[in-house]
């Protein structure tokens, strides 16, 4: 599969794609992002597994408008994406697994 497209949100249709055909980089986490994360997880008190999305080069097109840091891949499962539109200043979250 080479484009994931997003469904409706409560605002009405808005056409979501990302291209995942095209190289794209992913921030790389450092020993201090990962400290804070352990720190998150003691402290909080989570069980179960920690996935760590982080920030990719991927193009999200909205309405045909092309925004680059909103497209997030997990970094304990690559297949995994996450897309947070910031583009409208309401965030519209959808998870598309690939």
């Amino acid at each position: 599969m080479k484009l994931a497209y997003a469904g409706d949100d409560a605002s009405g249709r808005t056409p979501y794609s990302v291209d995942l055909s095209l190289p794209f980089t992913t921030y790389s986490m450092t020993v201090k992002d990962k400290l804070w994360s352990e720190s998150l997880v003691k402290n909080l008190r989570c069980r179960g597994k920690v996935v760590h999305f982080l920030r990719t080069s991927l193009r999200l097109s909205v309405d045909s408008r092309n925004v680059v840091g909103d497209v997030y891949q997990a970094a304990e499962k690559p297949d995994l994406f996450y897309v947070a539109n910031t583009l409208r200043n309401v965030e519209n979250r959808y998870t598309v697994g690939v």
